[in-house]
């Protein structure tokens, strides 16, 4: 489907991909990809397993992909990927990705990845390996390679008595400390 999709209620593509502007009121789904400027009033989202997000996807409720997000992704609830996210994602409730995050994440609610490479600003966020910039009330690293800013900062790769620690926590050491 392309250049233009647009659909009252939603616009869907099986098997190919939403190309170009894509307007839904409810919501867009696609077996496919969708490439492009995406703007849906509850879900945007893709059902095949090697199917993603490319481009600006704009929507009241929640975006979903499964094996990439690309661009800039504005959830109103959630933001999520079973696989990675490069760019700009941000949304009130959840911001999830079950491998790398490398970009920029927004929530005030709960973001939870695997890998996070850039910067978190996140009510609470907790990923296992974390390089860059976490702003927060709370952020949870099993792996911290970076700085934390926030209420509370857990570091697990820091030593006993400095991994978790109110306002400020860092590590820039290459390999996880062993307890000491």
């Amino acid at each position: 489907m392309q250049p233009i999709n647009i659909g009252l209620l939603g616009v869907g593509s099986a098997p190919g991909n939403c190309n170009g502007l894509t307007l839904g009121g409810g919501v867009i789904g696609s077996a496919g990809n969708v490439n492009g400027l995406s703007v849906s009033g509850l879900y945007t989202g893709v059902d095949g397993t090697d199917s993603s997000i490319f481009g600006v996807s704009i929507s009241a409720g929640a975006i979903n992909a499964h094996k990439a997000m690309d661009g800039l992704a504005l959830g109103g609830l959630a933001v999520g990927c079973d696989k990675d996210i490069h760019g700009v994602a941000s949304s009130l409730l959840y911001l999830f990705c079950d491998d790398t995050l490398q970009g920029v994440g927004v929530c005030p609610g709960y973001v939870q990845c695997e890998v996070y490479k850039g910067l978190s600003i996140a009510g609470y966020a907790t990923t296992t390996k974390m390089h860059g910039v976490a702003v927060g009330l709370y952020s949870r690293a099993q792996e911290l390679h970076g700085l934390q800013f926030g209420l509370m900062n857990y570091a697990g790769n820091n030593p006993k008595g400095f991994r978790i620690l109110p306002f400020i926590n860092l590590h820039f050491g290459k390999k996880p400390m062993m307890d000491q």
